[in-house]
């Protein structure tokens, strides 16, 4: 491994998620598809990331927020990633600090069919989350709640399949 005097300079997964607010199996995914962030092994086998690679998770969440995709951040060049970072839309969805808020909000660009706000909110949900908190914490109970106002007749089955051809969309 790259390093022999000692572990300061080093995080476990875990720490790294914590870290950058990247969920663990975001950045494992991100290892495997993008080869970032690249581990060292300690003798024991296990994963150890180096703390240099935490300002470059933060940009890259902060990316991902504005609604750019993990394909097109994560391998950039810290140029592209720069320049990615500077042209964001100013009008970026922010995130409620509660996840009935986050919904709710979630639930309106439902109602009044806003593609594209709902993509960007749905993207930065998955890059803070990952993939499974994301599907558990964001997907199913919005799914839920369009099915709930569905009932009450305050939306329509089409609201039902716009959010579907959404989610469907972010997921391929």
């Amino acid at each position: 491994m790259g390093h022999t005097d000692d572990t300061a300079g080093w995080l476990s997964i875990g720490a790294l998620s914590r870290a950058t607010g990247v969920a663990i199996e975001t950045l494992r995914t991100w290892e495997s598809r993008y080869g970032f962030p690249r581990p060292e092994r300690k003798p024991s086998g296990h994963r150890v990331y180096a703390v240099s690679a935490v300002p470059r998770l933060r940009r890259i969440a902060q990316a991902l927020a504005l609604g750019h995709r993990a394909g097109q951040v994560v391998a950039a060049s810290e140029g592209a990633l720069g320049s990615l970072l500077a042209s964001a839309p100013a009008a970026a969805p922010s995130l409620a600090a509660e996840p009935a808020a986050d919904l709710a909000a979630r639930l309106r660009l439902v109602a009044g069919f806003e593609a594209e706000p709902l993509r960007r909110a749905l993207l930065a949900d998955w890059g803070r989350l990952g993939p499974v908190e994301f599907l558990e914490a964001r997907v199913a109970p919005l799914l839920h709640d369009v099915g709930e106002a569905w009932a009450r007749g305050e939306l329509e089955v089409r609201h039902e399949h716009f959010l579907s051809g959404c989610v469907s969309d972010l997921l391929a």
